[in-house]
């Protein structure tokens, strides 16, 4: 999965996987491409690109920051909702770190 997250953020232009997370549909600062979900990134230019799933007993999470070269994907066996956590994980990741 983090090969096909890589696969996007190295995406050439025009290319299948640069398609995929071309903004479709815009509402406020929320994007949304084929089946991605871009949000902005506090404190940064660069947006999240994410997208997250369930099934019952069982929740998935897989998104990026592309300058940062950053990406996490999270995969758990519970019915709790894990998008905060990972988003936390990755902020870590973006900030060097520092999970701020």
């Amino acid at each position: 999965v983090l090969t096909f997250l890589e696969a996007h953020m190295e995406a050439a232009p025009g290319s299948a996987f640069a398609t995929a997370v071309r903004p479709r549909f815009v509402h406020d600062s929320r994007a949304l491409a084929l089946t991605w979900m871009i949000d902005p990134w506090p404190g940064s230019a660069a947006p999240v690109t994410w997208h997250n799933g369930a099934l019952p007993g069982y929740r998935a999470f897989a998104g990026y920051v592309g300058p940062s070269r950053c990406a996490v994907v999270v995969l758990t066996n519970t019915a709790r909702p894990i998008d905060e956590l990972a988003r936390r994980v990755l902020a870590t990741l973006v900030n060097g770190g520092r999970g701020d």
